[in-house]
C-alpha cells in the first residue's frame, strides 16, 4: 500500500486505449534545462526533459504524433507547473509514492464509488514533499498511459526501485516474470513517458554502466548523480 504520509503519482494504463485527439502543454525549467508536460483535465499524459523548452515540446510533438497539442496559456497545467516540477525534484529524493493501476481496475473502483476522478491534475501545493514529516498527508497526481501488459509490470517494476538505487535490464526481465525477453522489457522502459516520475534512469547495463536514455545519457547520469548523493 502507498505511505499516506507521501505525495501519490497515481499511473494508470490502458492496454486498450489510444492517445487523445487534443492535449495542452505547458514547460518550466528544471536543473538546467526544461521540463515539459502534456496533459488534459483527466490527468498528465507525458512529462519530458530537454535542454531547452523548444527542445522538450518537440519531443512532445514526436511522442504524440496523431495528437493536436496546444499550448495551455494560464490553464490547469500552468497553474500546476510549480508543483508538479517540486513532485519531480521530490521523486529525486525518494519522497514519492506511485501507485500502478490497470484501467479496467480503475473502472471498476470508480463503478463501487471508491475513486474521485475529478480534479485528476490539481495545483498542487509546492510544500507537498514536506508533509513527510508531518505527516499531515499529501497531494497526488494522476499520470495517464497505454500499453502492454508487459509495459504495465516493467513500469510498475521501475516504481519500485528505491532512488540511489540500480537494477540492471536482465534483472528487471527477471521481476517481472520475463527472463527470456530482456530486449522486450528494454523496450518497454525506453517506452516511458514520464521521466524520473516513473524512473527507467534507474536501469543500467550488467556491467554497471550507463545505457541509452530518451533524455540523454549525461542527464541520466546526473540523475543518478544526485539520487545517490541524498539517499
Amino acid at each position: 500500500m502507498p505511505d499516506p504520509s507521501l505525495p501519490v503519482c497515481r499511473l494508470e494504463i490502458d492496454s486498450h486505449g489510444a492517445d487523445p485527439a487534443r492535449l495542452f502543454y505547458a514547460c518550466a525549467p528544471y536543473e538546467s534545462g526544461a521540463l515539459a508536460i502534456a496533459g488534459d483535465g483527466s490527468g498528465l499524459y507525458a512529462l519530458f526533459l530537454g535542454d531547452t523548452p523548444a527542445q522538450a515540446i518537440a519531443q512532445l510533438r514526436d511522442a504524440f504524433p496523431r495528437t493536436t497539442l496546444d499550448l495551455d496559456d494560464g490553464g490547469v497545467l500552468q497553474a500546476s507547473l510549480a508543483s508538479i516540477t517540486a513532485l519531480v525534484t521530490a521523486t529525486e529524493r525518494g519522497e514519492v509514492t506511485v501507485a500502478v493501476t490497470a484501467v479496467a481496475a480503475v473502472a471498476a473502483a470508480q463503478a463501487d464509488g471508491g475513486l474521485d476522478r475529478t480534479g485528476a491534475i490539481p495545483a498542487l501545493d509546492p510544500a507537498g514533499p514536506a508533509m513527510r514529516a508531518s505527516g499531515k498527508g499529501a497531494a497526488s497526481v494522476v499520470l495517464r498511459a497505454t500499453g502492454s501488459t508487459l509495459r504495465r509490470k516493467v513500469w510498475s517494476a521501475l516504481c519500485e526501485i528505491p532512488a540511489g538505487q540500480t537494477i540492471s535490464y536482465t534483472e528487471l526481465a527477471s521481476r517481472v516474470g520475463r527472463p527470456d525477453a530482456v530486449r522486450a522489457v528494454a523496450g518497454a522502459v525506453a517506452a516511458n513517458r514520464f521521466a524520473v516520475l516513473v524512473p527507467c534512469h534507474r536501469v543500467i547495463r550488467n556491467d554497471g554502466s550507463i545505457s541509452g536514455y530518451r533524455w540523454g545519457p549525461d542527464r541520466k547520469r546526473a540523475l543518478l548523480g544526485r539520487e545517490r548523493g541524498l539517499s
